[in-house]
């Protein structure tokens, strides 16, 4: 829950559709903009909708091959999901973090969900802090 707390406090600071979305995201996002039931989407694709429903809730990531029928079907490029995930360049961030920042994709989910924590009590903090110093 904690987890969840913290992705949701930083969510604000991305937009849905920017390329941090992972995979499973992008696959939901793209299916809800058109209206289609997982199920729907399991027939334009081929599997079985189960599948779709580990991929959107990121429990499993489709192959290359599975995200080239996913773009096929959305009718976007395969680049959609297979770009960089890294997050969009902030001009004031200190090189060394914005580096740190380049990374996270790389890491498991459970070592982003523990970067997502760090991050919210950090900044949970600051605000804090600044509320009483006032």
């Amino acid at each position: 829950m904690i987890v969840n707390q913290a992705f949701q406090s930083l969510s604000h600071l991305y937009p849905a559709k920017v390329s941090l979305m992972r995979v499973g995201q992008k696959i939901k996002a793209l299916r809800k903009d058109r209206g289609w039931s997982q199920g729907e989407l399991a027939e334009k694709v081929g599997i079985k909708a189960q599948n779709i429903s580990r991929y959107e809730k990121g429990h499993v990531s489709p192959r290359d091959s599975t995200l080239a029928v996913f773009a096929e079907a959305f009718d976007v490029p395969l680049s959609e999901f297979t770009e960089s995930l890294t997050p969009p360049e902030i001009p004031s961030l200190d090189p060394e973090i914005a580096e740190y920042m380049r990374a996270i994709p790389t890491l498991s989910q459970k070592d982003q969900e523990a970067v997502k924590c760090i991050l919210r009590a950090l900044v949970t903090a600051k605000k804090a802090q600044s509320l009483f110093a006032s």
